[in-house]
């Protein structure tokens, strides 16, 4: 179930970073029944330290700073004031919308409603309009601000090769490595194409799969601490009787 924090969010996005845009008929301003996702702060290790590594990893990703900490294991509040001090801005949903060798980065839904002169700031309704007027409109989650992007596209970049690399599960800046482009250039041009590869856990026994966005969702299912290391993870599952994997997809 979604936070309040995060449907206030997804609400900002969609009405030009401000809930004062949004009209009341919103259905999700009728939040009287729902409630605050839990922490997770208390399962983690009172001596663990953030990861600034894993955490750039993630943020790199387009996670939000609620999904950051839900995956560490951290409050919120510390992975905000890590992120801030170490990485840069918050990841928010933008527009991606191409039209041959034309792209452009729209800041949010009100800005792509001026941009395509309508009468809506409807998620649905601009993709529409989008395809009406010869564009692709592609929603993702960025801390790239507009110049940054545009200044980025000068870059040439072999797509081809750059989707057959995403194809077999590497990840962005492996793939900025392979090509000798940089990984912002990757970015802009994979985001189109669909989500970036991250790790998940396959598990497998027989005909019988399950697979785990996380590391700590897998812990937690093996009934182990979210701080467990990998090794330990596998042997578990082994002694369970199935075989753990992890790997880089983009299907999940």
């Amino acid at each position: 179930m979604a936070s309040i924090v995060d449907i206030v969010h997804e609400i900002e996005d969609d009405y030009g970073g401000t809930v004062d845009n949004a009209p009341d008929s919103d259905p999700r301003f009728q939040i009287t029944h729902r409630v605050w996702r839990k922490s997770k702060s208390d399962t983690r290790h009172p001596n663990q330290k953030l990861d600034l590594d894993d955490l750039r990893e993630l943020w790199e990703q387009g996670m939000s700073d609620q999904k950051m900490a839900d995956e560490l294991g951290f409050d919120c509040s510390t992975v905000v004031a890590a992120r801030s001090k170490h990485l840069g801005e918050p990841n928010r949903k933008k527009w991606i919308i191409t039209r041959g060798k034309e792209k452009r980065l729209i800041e949010n839904n009100i800005e792509l409603k001026k941009f395509f002169a309508t009468s809506s700031s409807e998620a649905g309704f601009l993709k529409n309009k989008a395809l009406e007027l010869g564009w692709k409109a592609v929603r993702v989650s960025t801390h790239d601000d507009v110049h940054f992007y545009e200044a980025d596209n000068s870059e040439r970049v072999d797509k081809k090769k750059l989707r057959e690399l995403w194809e077999q599960g590497l990840s962005d800046n492996q793939i900025a490595d392979e090509l000798n482009i940089s990984s912002k250039s990757v970015y802009n041009h994979r985001a189109i194409l669909g989500k970036s590869n991250r790790k998940i856990w396959r598990l497998t026994n027989g005909k019988d799969e399950k697979v785990f966005i996380t590391t700590a969702d897998f812990a937690r299912y093996l009934g182990l601490h979210i701080s467990t290391p990998p090794r330990r993870l596998i042997r578990r599952a082994k002694h369970n009787g199935w075989k753990a994997v992890q790997e880089l997809t983009h299907d999940y």
